[in-house]
């Protein structure tokens, strides 16, 4: 067993759609997965560091790391809608 290191992503929210980028679109970033909105969880994630949260659906679940619990906060406030 190896463990994964984190990668840095940039998400965007847009009309109840999660994107998933390698890094920021509009300095080429490209799309890596699209995750949709409707029924999914979202929730604070206690793991190995902090600010940490988990958006699950039917078939996909991120766990995400925000750089402060302000971004954390705000985050899963939109997720949430």
């Amino acid at each position: 067993y190896k463990p994964k290191r984190w990668k840095n992503r940039y998400f965007e929210i847009e009309e109840r759609m999660l994107y998933c980028y390698n890094f920021q679109p509009s300095y080429g970033g490209q799309l890596r997965r699209a995750m949709p909105l409707e029924g999914a969880t979202v929730e604070e994630f206690e793991g190995k560091y902090p600010f940490m949260f988990v958006v699950r659906n039917h078939h996909f679940e991120y766990i995400i790391r925000a750089k402060s619990e302000k971004d954390m906060s705000l985050w899963i406030r939109l997720l949430r809608g």
